[in-house]
């Protein structure tokens, strides 16, 4: 954004020295040095500058992948490939700018995922919120233990009523242990409360979200007092340890020397097929330059007297055809003559003479298409062509004409 930051220049080829591995030296910290290898790229650069500072934000994006040549190396293209997406997400509600979307990229950046699709062969990871809703054939869940009730910075707040004599108000509390003797104690339990329902909710979810296997994980700990129940892995240690009566013998249920709870059976092992080892396939990453499929076509406009009446005629003719494409009657046409002409899309000479034509016309019998304009070889074509499809629908003969509105003209084909 600032062509003078030389802090985030040399920020930018440091990263583009790791990743095209550029040998590191002194050279390339120094601020008016840099190492040989980098000096064309430099070159390029700075000749870059003036046209990159112009161009719209998506442009920019596409030129700055190819100038650190991110999709050359074909790696961790679903994290470039991220990164476009989230260009594109800005522009779609903000406006394009450099300025603006490097503030918001600030504030957002943490909270953008790689997304793949669901039949893609990795591991996915979610967090318990993400997963509600969701199954899949086996989960893992590592981490089986935090804090139940939240305590310093995390705290939570609680407005608690409170009067003195006449006077009523609400207080906003920091919950810690200290409210328990206090006059706020019973708020400080149902907050408490809560915060067991929370995680008990959470853990229901994590537990509910595999179909076959569910393997976990936590720790647990144990003071003088014996295990207390503020973790939630304190809460699995006392469930899993104490909590289950399985009737002996067994080789199911709790394990006191491993530490460890397994209820059910293993599925049965199925051997993999023998298949060659297939080469993965490179990915494209074209970027194509829009400016390029572009091109300006310049036409020739006549512009005497007999051009400008042909391209009127044809313009006229182009209403006519609407007019006809949606009139089944000629007061279906007399009804759209009198909307068209409302429209401004004709005078009302023009009216007036349409009119007497449109009356003429519908007092025909004959298959008929109306042109407007100068006659072409390619009318006559085209009423051959209506003719043929007629006569092989109906197997009966047909007859038809073209209808030239100015001059009016009738002439059989």
């Amino acid at each position: 954004n600032n062509p003078s930051d030389k802090v985030a220049l040399k920020t930018l080829w440091n990263y583009y020295a790791l990743l095209h591995e550029v040998e590191l030296s002194h050279s390339l910290f120094y601020q008016h040095s840099l190492p040989d290898a980098l000096k064309e790229k430099e070159a390029q650069l700075l000749s870059m500058e003036n046209r990159l500072l112009q161009l719209p934000l998506v442009e920019l994006m596409e030129e700055g992948l190819a100038f650190l040549g991110l999709t050359e190396k074909q790696q961790d293209l679903a994290y470039v490939s991220g990164f476009k997406e989230a260009v594109f997400d800005f522009v779609k509600k903000n406006r394009a700018d450099l300025m603006g979307f490097l503030d918001w990229w600030e504030l957002n950046k943490g909270k953008r995922t790689v997304k793949i699709s669901e039949d893609h062969d990795a591991m996915r990871i979610l967090t318990i919120h993400k997963s509600k809703g969701l199954q899949y054939k086996v989960v893992i869940m590592p981490f089986l233990d935090w804090g139940i009730v939240a305590s310093g910075q995390q705290a939570p707040v609680i407005w608690a009523p409170y009067q003195l004599g006449n006077l009523e108000t609400v207080i906003p509390l920091t919950h810690q242990k200290d409210l328990k003797n206090s006059h706020f104690s019973d708020y400080y339990q149902d907050e408490v409360r809560l915060a067991y329902l929370d995680s008990l909710n959470m853990l229901y979810v994590a537990f509910t979200r595999a179909e076959e296997v569910i393997w976990g994980f936590s720790d647990f700990t144990r003071s003088k007092e014996g295990v207390k129940l503020n973790q939630t892995g304190n809460v699995l240690y006392t469930l899993f340890s104490t909590g289950f009566h399985i009737p002996d013998p067994s080789d199911q249920g709790w394990n006191s020397e491993l530490m460890t709870f397994d209820w059910g059976e293993w599925g049965r092992k199925i051997p993999p097929k023998d298949q060659k080892p297939k080469v993965p396939l490179g990915l494209r990453w074209e970027i194509l330059d829009w400016k390029e499929k572009l091109k300006t076509r310049n036409y020739a406009w006549d512009f005497s007297e007999d051009g400008l009446q042909a391209r009127n005629q044809r313009k006229l003719g182009v209403i006519i055809h609407e007019l006809l494409a949606d009139s089944q009657r000629l007061e279906d046409a007399l009804r759209l003559l009198r909307e068209f002409t409302f429209e401004g899309r004709w005078d009302g000479s023009t009216a007036s003479e349409v009119k007497v034509q449109l009356e003429m016309f519908f007092g025909l019998n004959q298959i008929q298409d109306w042109f407007g304009g100068e006659k072409r070889e390619t009318h006559l074509h085209q009423v051959k062509e209506y003719m043929d499809l007629v006569a092989k629908l109906s197997q009966l003969p047909v007859k038809g004409y073209l209808c030239y509105l100015e001059p009016t003209e009738i002439l059989e084909v």
